[in-house]
């Protein structure tokens, strides 16, 4: 939300660090959103919803009140994101909304980048670790 926020306004640095809560985040970032302001408006719910799933595992609420907030996240975000899949986990959902801010829905090229990190670190950096290395002076 910060990266949109300072991506966002022209003078984003004039947000004080620690300044503004996260629901005046969201209200701040919904008012210089600047697509489709239906989309403006469903990503903030969206927002909002996670905020709720958040607050609702933070302050300890019933396993019932947790899977509803999570289905309420889940509601919301298929707003955004109509193609997620079944059941998607809250980090599932946390790209999708980050992939719609970045003009990115679903989170295709985020996920994308990610598989070829992990690729990289657990499959082509080992594989080249294991091959014996040449003597150099021979």
């Amino acid at each position: 939300m910060d990266e949109m926020l300072a991506r966002s306004l022209p003078r984003a640095e004039k947000l004080r660090s620690g300044g503004l809560g996260f629901q005046q985040k969201i209200s701040v970032l919904n008012a210089a959103w600047q697509g489709d302001p239906e989309s403006g408006d469903n990503l903030a719910k969206a927002l909002v919803r996670f905020n709720d799933l958040r607050n609702s595992v933070a302050h300890g609420d019933s396993k019932k009140e947790v899977a509803a907030s999570h289905k309420n996240l889940i509601k919301a975000v298929a707003q955004i994101d109509p193609n997620q899949r079944e059941a998607p986990s809250p980090y599932e959902l946390a790209i999708s909304i980050c992939g719609f801010m970045g003009d990115d829905p679903g989170g295709a090229a985020a996920l994308r980048q990610m598989r070829q990190i992990d690729d990289l670190v657990n499959e082509l950096l080992p594989e080249l670790f294991r091959r014996p290395v040449k003597d150099a002076s021979a």
